[in-house]
């Protein structure tokens, strides 16, 4: 049993190299979405629990007992609760990422405590199908790395292609303090609102202050920090490296 416990730990450790170096976070699509949410995975199972979740929640209640029998059917049953789960159909948020990694950790963990219990001259019928199980999640992690690794690899050469410049901005956010960098960050409502509001009586000077002290806070901050906060997607994609 040996080779599978090298072959599905290096299948997971993998993952964990490629995809568990950067924060997981949400898909970045607004500018505070950057933050990281610290997120518990214990306690009962609620409905609005993804499945990913409701997995973690069930291994971590698997408990073993004294015969081999009873300790190869919870592994069966942990591995097959981690089999329903390992495919990749694009994410809506990076936080599902991370919680894959923290169920395949849980499951390693499991499955590390749960094979120790278990007799190494058991041959059962059990036991090999259990083999075969673990065969089958080998097979499984090597398309979900595959396919996991091409959707942040695309994602990372589009942060690229729209990744804006600080000075661009900066230098159009200076004509005749309009805002119109606003719409070259993508903000078009902003814009708009900015360029009427300057055409309304009394409320042109508010406007007029507004976009100066947004000129010279551009001017001023960092590139880090500009790209944190307008280039969000190209910060985090681009903290992945592939081996």
């Amino acid at each position: 049993m040996g080779i599978f416990n090298s072959i599905v730990n290096g299948a997971s450790s993998q993952f964990g190299r490629e995809f568990g170096r950067a924060a997981a976070n949400s898909i970045l699509k607004g500018k505070n979405s950057y933050t990281i949410e610290s997120k518990s995975y214990d306690g009962r199972i609620k409905p609005s629990d993804s499945d990913i979740i409701k997995s973690i929640k069930e291994i971590k209640k698997v408990s073993f007992v004294s015969l081999d029998k009873g300790n190869i059917s919870r592994l069966i049953d942990i591995s097959n609760i981690l089999l329903s789960n390992i495919k990749f159909e694009g994410v809506s948020t990076l936080s599902e990422i991370n919680d894959f990694k923290v169920l395949l950790e849980l499951y390693n963990q499991k499955y590390a405590h749960g094979e120790a219990l278990i007799s190494k001259e058991n041959n059962s019928q059990e036991r090999q199908h259990l083999n075969k199980v673990r065969e089958v999640f080998e097979s499984k992690m090597d398309v979900f790395n595959s396919d996991l690794k091409e959707f942040v690899q695309k994602a990372q050469t589009k942060s690229i292609a729209n990744k804006k410049s600080k000075w661009t901005t900066v230098i159009l956010s200076f004509i005749f303090f309009l805002g119109l960098h606003n719409f070259y960050l993508g903000e078009i409502k902003k814009g708009l609102l900015s360029i009427i509001g300057l055409i309304i009586p009394f409320w042109n000077f508010y406007i007029l202050i507004k976009n100066i002290i947004e000129s010279f806070t551009l001017l001023f901050m960092s590139k880090d920090k500009f790209d944190i906060v307008y280039n969000t997607d190209y910060v985090y994609f681009n903290k992945f490296s592939f081996s």
